[in-house]
């Protein structure tokens, strides 16, 4: 278990593998998911200055530090819910409460044995909405540079306790919405540029969120809201040694990297996630030198690319809205090599430029190379290449590579970036 002197030190080992904001979950009184909504320091793990400080010097080595906290989730065993929040309670149409929870952390939590119930409360209740942002702008007064808002989903979506004023189908979103937009409005306040992430599905918390969980931990997915709306910018999470597939489609979707290791349980140094730790930051690096295309630009899904097909090939399209250049990103999900020819449509004749991710172990750092037509490129690490279109003279034919894709880790593979987060 990390005390909050840990933190700066967890917080450089992201850090040195290229990752640049972490998230603090399991730090309020109780641990995680339990005593909501105390979000007050545990003092198991240090006092209110002890975590000022850990921020301040996460600051110093230029990381950005989020908090784990929810809307609506309150832990009904406590003398606050039975004093207070009780009034405040999400209820169904006989007037009955939801109460379920999580268990994280522990064997007997997850089984269901120890784990705190948990039901919802309405962030329409202008009361209860004041304890949730109250309690956000404490955190930016001690230097927090934004919060994750977890679990923002109705619990239920319909409320039918008429205290809010509202109809059932409004109580709650009305609510969610303006605790987003109260909790913004103090954190920036103290901290301009505070800002949130959120677990949720709904497109109506674009207008607030820079950051989405949620959970496309699979090998595919149809990208509907990426492609429907650009800046948005979902997780893939990385949370054991061989999520190397999580680490690839992050890239691919123009998503972002959350990074778990070991199920939130250590740092990236951690010896177990050394190989694929160094994997994301070589990854990120590469994202860096082309996110105006690949991460900030418009998302294509598969059109304007021709891409001959093989069972363990994905692949996406992304062009810089600046430049109009475009790059496709491919990556093998299987465990042989393979080749595939990659086409831009109404390109001409041209060179790519080829961008792949080393494997642990080369010796030195990759150098973009170009590449003419029907050229082999190897695939060397991870099954990510990225095939970037540069304009050199135009013909009538689309240019043409041919690219040899060498799988190095096991199938299923998943990953976490761009954050890292620790539960306790």
């Amino acid at each position: 278990m990390l005390k909050f002197s840990d933190i700066p030190r967890w917080a450089d080992d992201a850090r040195k593998h290229g990752v640049n904001t972490v998230m603090i979950s399991g730090w309020n009184v109780g641990g995680h998911d339990n005593q909501y909504p105390n979000y007050t320091p545990d003092p198991k793990l240090g006092t209110w200055h002890e975590l000022e400080e850990a921020i301040a010097r996460c600051h110093e080595l230029g990381v950005r530090v989020l908090f784990f906290a929810n809307v609506q989730p309150v832990d009904v065993s406590t003398d606050l819910f039975r004093d207070e929040l009780h009034r405040y309670r999400m209820t169904d149409a006989k007037g009955q409460m939801s109460v379920s929870g999580w268990g994280m952390g522990t064997l007997g939590a997850r089984m269901g044995l120890t784990r705190p119930p948990i039901a919802g409360c309405d962030p329409g209740f202008p009361a209860y909405r004041k304890i949730i942002v109250d309690h956000m702008r404490r955190l930016a007064e001690v230097g927090a540079d934004g919060i994750h808002f977890d679990k923002v989903f109705g619990h239920p979506a319909l409320n039918f306790n008429p205290g809010p004023g509202l109809s059932p189908d409004q109580s709650w979103y009305t609510g969610v919405l303006r605790c987003m937009e109260e909790t913004l409005e103090s954190g920036q306040q103290v901290r301009p540029d505070f800002a949130l992430s959120v677990e949720s599905s709904w497109d109506r918390l674009l207008t607030y969120c820079d950051a989405w969980w949620q959970w496309h931990d699979m090998l595919d997915h149809i990208p509907a809201m990426k492609y429907t709306f650009p800046e948005f910018m979902a997780t893939f999470a990385v949370v054991q040694p061989w999520d190397y597939n999580n680490v690839n489609n992050a890239i691919r979707y123009g998503y972002q990297v959350l990074v778990g290791p070991i199920r939130y349980s250590t740092s990236m140094a951690d010896e177990q996630m050394q190989e694929i730790s160094a994997y994301v930051a070589e990854v990120l690096r590469i994202r860096d030198e082309l996110k105006e295309t690949i991460f900030l630009g418009e998302f294509l899904d598969v059109l304007e690319v021709s891409v001959s097909p093989h069972p363990n090939l994905k692949y996406n399209t992304h062009r810089n809205a600046r430049t109009g250049k475009r790059a496709c990103v491919l990556v093998n999900q299987g465990m042989q090599s393979l080749e595939t020819c990659v086409a831009f449509e109404g390109s001409g004749q041209q060179q790519l430029r080829i961008y792949r991710p080393l494997r642990a172990g080369d010796a030195r750092r990759f150098t973009p190379q170009r590449e003419s037509s029907c050229r082999t490129a190897r695939n060397r690490s991870g099954g990510l290449t990225i095939a970037e279109a540069c304009p050199i003279w135009q013909g009538p034919h689309p240019h043409r590579s041919v690219y040899n894709m060498r799988r190095t880790g096991p199938p299923g593979q998943r990953v976490r970036g761009e954050q890292v987060g620790l539960r306790r």
